[in-house]
């Protein structure tokens, strides 16, 4: 790493290490807790603090989710690279172990914890996180929380497995678009530093897996509801096969080459989850999305890419809330709020 790039990373590492070990001192056993539906980012952080807490600090510890693991490419990685994830449970939690939250915070609302005060610390990259009394929180300038992740195993000393390093790289990578998408200098560091130490036949294989046909009947339903408001897209998704459509749909709306801002949304089970990106320098699409939420449900994210839930008893339910989350959405962003142009319009005849 270039000294201009690591020396302020290389600083706050040695220091988000000392404070971590201070939080964790006298424990024997933690858990590691990443958001729910976890992404890759947030396994391959999990999985560095179990290695860290285990091989330096002695701590026996055990990474756990909320939810369920369903985009492909993320059950690719946990097969291909032996990811040791697991469904958080009630015996998890006997004897009031120590937690580290990874890729979000307490409070946060994306995670099964609610507002534990077992939670000792936080490694967390996401922006606008309130910091929750007796938390250690660790952040950092930079989109990934991977990138948090690979800069206290530096300064730990802990040589990460090729299995591990490839995890990582592939959190930074999926978060920050291979560097395309709001990455700092401290994300730039740690991934091209990770880069030769990956297994590159696996994250191929994991980049690419099979897809079901779901994902193209989800892909189907927003670009038939797809409608454009000025610089701003939306796109109704009805009753979703998975949590992760929303976000895979606002991905691929988002590079349509008028738009500044694209949002997805969807039901499922139980709430209306919605994904919003924006390709606007300083939109700061983690407000867009509390706009969007309302205070109806937790809601929240990056620069460019955020996201939210807001509960709804039924599909009907959801439609009407969807139905808010365009309104507040489109006047956060000034966007025109009247009907919307279709994306593809019917074909006559």
């Amino acid at each position: 790493m270039g000294r201009t790039k690591s020396t302020g990373s290389t600083a706050w590492s040695r220091r988000a290490w000392r404070r971590l070990a201070a939080a964790l001192a006298g424990r024997r056993r933690a858990l590691v807790v990443t958001h729910d539906y976890p992404d890759p980012d947030a396994l391959a952080s999990g999985w560095a603090l179990v290695q860290l807490l285990g091989r330096k600090l002695g701590i026996r510890a055990r990474l756990v989710y909320g939810g369920s693991i369903e985009r492909p490419e993320n059950l690719a990685m946990v097969r291909l690279l032996k990811v040791p994830a697991h469904e958080l449970a009630a015996r998890d939690l006997r004897g009031r172990p120590a937690i580290v939250t990874v890729d979000t915070s307490p409070g946060s609302g994306n995670n099964s914890l609610g507002d534990s005060d077992l939670v000792v610390a936080a490694l967390d990259s996401h922006q606008g996180v309130p910091t929750a009394p007796g938390c250690v929180r660790l952040g950092l300038a930079c989109t990934a929380t991977s990138t948090l992740a690979a800069w206290l195993c530096r300064a730990a000393r802990l040589e990460p497995s090729r299995a591990l390093a490839t995890a990582l790289f592939y959190g930074i990578k999926t978060d920050t678009q291979a560097l395309r998408r709001e990455a700092t200098a401290a994300d730039e560091a740690a991934y091209r530093r990770l880069f030769p130490l990956t297994d590159q036949r696996l994250l191929a294989e994991i980049e690419a897996p099979p897809l079901p046909q779901r994902a193209y009947a989800s892909l189907f339903r927003a670009l038939a509801d797809a409608r454009t408001h000025g610089n701003a897209i939306v796109a109704s998704m009805g009753r979703l096969e998975s949590r992760d459509g929303p976000a895979e749909a606002a991905d691929f709306l988002a590079r349509l080459d008028r738009a500044r801002y694209a949002l997805a949304h969807g039901f499922w089970k139980g709430a209306e989850i919605f994904s919003v990106r924006t390709w606007r320098s300083g939109s700061a699409a983690w407000r867009l999305a509390r706009a969007a939420a309302g205070g109806e449900g937790p809601a929240g994210g990056h620069d460019t890419f955020a996201g939210g839930a807001v509960p709804a008893g039924s599909p009907a339910a959801g439609e009407r809330a969807g139905r808010r989350i365009e309104r507040r959405f489109l006047r956060s962003t000034r966007a025109e709020l009247r009907a919307g142009r279709k994306l593809i319009p019917a074909r006559k005849g």
